[in-house]
């Protein structure tokens, strides 16, 4: 306990492991200030403050943040729940309810900035002015996070980027920017709000809201979208898709599924390269402003799943986006090959039609398959037999297979 008299922790070197930090107080790091090779680890950081940066957590250098439970800190300029720079790591932490309420403070939950990353988090319920769940900024990563039910006060209700991040492979859902910095008029972004030569590449973006123009995405000043599913979001003033402003640098909008959201899916005050994406199902028009369809543009229902995110075998998106692209990560949001049949889908998910039942993948479920599994089953072959993977080789697998085989797939 920190007795809000000074940072709870401090170090440089060596790791905390398994303890309750609360109440401190200090211009960085209220919780734990780590820098270093210090290893902040399966702590509960709560009820602490830093007026500047990190209430909860502040790292710098090669510091690691993992598995944490990080939740109800705040305030803080830069990260009410941790901030990081200078290449330190946030990897698979729960932070939730961490709050600032002055518009002009930055990242909620998380702050990466200066190549630190934010890999694996669950971020929700945090509030901040920008990036109510996440802000990256100067070259900084955010990948593979779940960011649900956060709050911009002004832009990027569940992201914010700036400056060169790369924003991957992130499910971004339910959180909403409203637009108080500046009027309701421009700030927008419910999902995610990215200026300045971002990347944001394979992300689920799906029922989010701002009251500026953005309600799944703003972007501006350069960059590239691509592969991203942006559903069912929604604005209160109008483009619930993706909203592109100041595009005076080169700006590609590639292999997106854009779909029902709302009045408009794309609109974009400059000129923008826009193809091989998806683009269906608004109230008003699709594309609007500088926004056309590209020459390989699909103006179709993308036919997903009852999740509104992976797409169906008779999906127009299956194996449309651009023949060209090469995704230098190589995975879509479920960890699987970012190509499959030879040629990128359109949207997050790439479609696997290959049948886990079909064990000698002829392409035909058959008795040959069915005694191929019970061979497996006899003799403990775990490679074949673990069909729900959790180690062994029992009943529930066996019957998980037989309802595999019976379903065809």
């Amino acid at each position: 306990d920190g007795g809000h008299a000074d940072n709870t922790v401090r170090l440089a070197a060596g790791e905390i492991r398994g303890f309750t930090i609360r109440n401190g107080d200090s211009h960085a790091g209220g919780g734990v200030y780590a820098q270093g090779t210090a290893l902040v680890a399966q702590n509960v950081v709560e009820h602490n403050v830093a007026w500047q940066q990190g209430a909860g957590v502040f790292a710098m250098d090669d510091a690691l943040v993992q598995n944490n439970i990080v939740r109800s800190n705040g305030p803080s300029q830069s990260g009410s729940g941790i901030s990081a720079i200078h290449r330190a790591s946030v990897i698979g932490n729960l932070v939730e309810n961490n709050a600032s309420n002055d518009f002009s403070h930055d990242g909620g939950g998380i702050y990466v900035r200066e190549n630190a990353i934010a890999q694996g988090n669950i971020v929700r319920a945090n509030q901040s002015g920008s990036g109510g769940g996440i802000s990256a900024r100067l070259d900084a990563q955010v990948i593979e996070n779940v960011v649900i039910d956060n709050i911009g006060l002004n832009r990027g209700g569940g992201i914010s980027g700036h400056g060169a991040s790369r924003v991957v492979r992130n499910w971004v859902e339910g959180n909403t920017a409203l637009a108080e910095g500046n009027g309701g008029n421009e700030e927008g972004g419910g999902g995610i709000y990215a200026y300045g030569a971002e990347i944001i590449e394979g992300n689920v973006i799906l029922d989010n809201h701002s009251i500026a123009p953005g309600g799944g995405l703003q972007m501006g000043f350069g960059g590239l979208a691509t592969n991203n599913t942006v559903v069912d979001n929604r604005s209160d003033l109008g483009v619930g898709g993706v909203y592109v402003d100041n595009a005076i640098e080169e700006f590609w909008l590639l292999n997106n599924i854009v779909a029902f959201n709302g009045d408009r899916g794309i609109l974009a005050g400059d000129p923008v390269f826009i193809d091989h994406n998806c683009v269906f199902g608004h109230d008003i028009a699709n594309y609007s402003g500088f926004a056309s369809p590209g020459p390989n543009d699909i103006n179709e229902d993308p036919l997903l799943e009852s999740d509104r995110v992976h797409i169906t075998d008779l999906s127009p998106c299956r194996d449309a986006g651009d023949p060209a692209f090469d995704d230098p990560d190589g995975q879509d949001i479920d960890g699987d090959d970012r190509v499959i049949n030879g040629r990128v889908d359109i949207g997050a998910d790439e479609f696997d039609a290959t049948c886990p039942a079909d064990l000698d993948g002829d392409g035909n479920l058959d008795a040959d398959d069915f005694f191929a599994y019970l061979d497996a089953f006899a003799a403990g072959d775990g490679s074949v037999c673990d069909i729900d993977e959790d180690g062994d080789c029992d009943a529930e697998d066996f019957f998980g297979y037989l309802d595999l085989f019976a379903a065809g797939c």
